[in-house]
């Protein structure tokens, strides 16, 4: 390093930091990812796997002394996570992981018992969650367990920064982003089960401030029919009709039909346009578009990793999808990287969160929750967005 990086550790303990034998990788070449090495507490059992659909990993009889963790969060020992504490790791010999694409199926699997563990899909949640938001009373009557964690993410819809009519006119994006009632989107395609974002910080990380309140993100419709008269188009007249970038997927249909509605309450038009994921993605990469949807999730628990969205080096191809440039927030985030105390950097991602609010490169949405069914038998599950390789902690009841 040519100078201090308090993110630095964080990233040696990510995927792409690993650390894998030298001839290995040189010996399988492309297939190495289909002939892992590692230090892991599974290795792939190859003669039982098939890449396209099941995936068997069985303990790994070399692995490191290593132990289920003493102690833990709040609320963990009461949810009889510790019941395994100092027991010598992995707990399970054997581990499958099946790939079923379409969603119903899967729920269909968890359903008859031929699986353990289920991220709840979309499509699956009016079968499995009352009205009330708790577990189906026949699924809780057999033993099985609901999970509930809001993730360190955001959803948004960015804006063109480099467009000559959205990128120079700070009062037409506040306008556009006073218009979107995230609420209402979230209790449409989130089942209510989200929380709405006022800024780029999410809760969990330092730097969240739940009583902050965005000035532009509370549905208000005069004031965005104000602000866009300000900005030159009142009602809409002389606006371009803006091109949003979307993906073909019928609940992203949906949600641009939701959008288009939205804006032309203040008479702004708005034509989705839907792309595959790789046209998608080429399409936001050349800025072709007005607006699109996209998310971020935390990669590691500092809230600089979403910041960086905003650091005008990171722009497209890099992270900063919207192609955001700010000066001031450019010498900020440089001065966060080489501050090594959190309650310091905590001061200046505040700083950062305050002039990219006011700029409103984004319409921020939502912080989304993540369901996990897990069967009576299956035990220790506990998710998080930072561990790799959990599978070491969970453990099959023998009775």
């Amino acid at each position: 390093l040519k100078k201090p990086l308090v993110t630095f550790m964080y990233y040696l303990a990510m995927p792409f930091t690993f650390i894998v034998p030298k001839e290995a990788v040189q010996f399988y070449g492309k297939d190495f990812s289909r002939n892992p090495v590692g230090t892991g507490a599974y290795r792939l059992a190859r003669d039982e796997s098939n890449f396209n659909s099941r995936l068997v990993y069985l303990a790994n009889p070399t692995y490191r002394d290593e132990f289920y963790p003493t102690d833990g969060s709040p609320g963990d020992k009461e949810a009889g996570l510790l019941e395994d504490a100092g027991k010598k790791l992995p707990l399970t010999p054997r581990v499958v992981y099946e790939i079923i694409v379409e969603t119903q199926p899967r729920w269909l699997k968890f359903v008859a018992g031929e699986a353990d563990r289920l991220d709840l899909p979309k499509d699956a949640f009016d079968q499995a969650i009352t009205p009330g938001k708790d577990l189906d009373a026949e699924l809780r009557s057999k033993g099985v367990k609901l999970l509930k964690t809001p993730l360190m993410d955001l959803t948004h819809i960015s804006f063109n920064m480099k467009d000559p009519v959205l990128g120079k006119n700070k009062e037409l994006r506040q306008a556009l982003s006073l218009a979107f009632k995230a609420e209402t989107f979230i209790d449409l395609f989130y089942n209510g089960l989200a929380i709405p974002a006022q800024s780029p910080i999410p809760p969990g990380l330092p730097g969240y401030d739940p009583e902050f309140r965005n000035p532009y993100r509370k549905y208000n419709l005069s004031r965005a029919k104000q602000l866009l008269a300000k900005a030159g188009y009142p009602g809409g007249k002389g606006l371009p009709v803006l091109r949003l970038a979307t993906l073909t997927r019928s609940d992203y249909r949906q949600r641009s039909e939701y959008l288009v509605k939205a804006m032309a309450a203040i008479g702004v038009k708005v034509r989705p346009e839907p792309y595959s994921w790789p046209e998608f993605i080429k399409n936001v990469r050349n800025l072709n578009g007005h607006m699109w949807n996209f998310a971020w999730g935390a990669d590691y628990p500092d809230a600089e990793n979403f910041l960086q969205l905003f650091y005008s080096a990171n722009v497209s191809p890099g992270p900063n999808d919207a192609f955001y440039k700010s000066g001031k927030v450019d010498s900020l985030y440089r001065q966060a990287l080489a501050t090594e105390s959190l309650s310091d950097r905590v001061k200046i991602y505040k700083r950062i969160r305050d002039i990219v609010v006011e700029d409103a490169p984004w319409i921020w949405i939502a912080h989304r929750i993540f369901f996990t069914m897990v069967s009576p038998r299956l035990h220790n599950v506990k998710y998080n967005e930072f561990v790799e390789g959990d599978s070491k902690f969970l453990r099959i009841a023998t009775e």
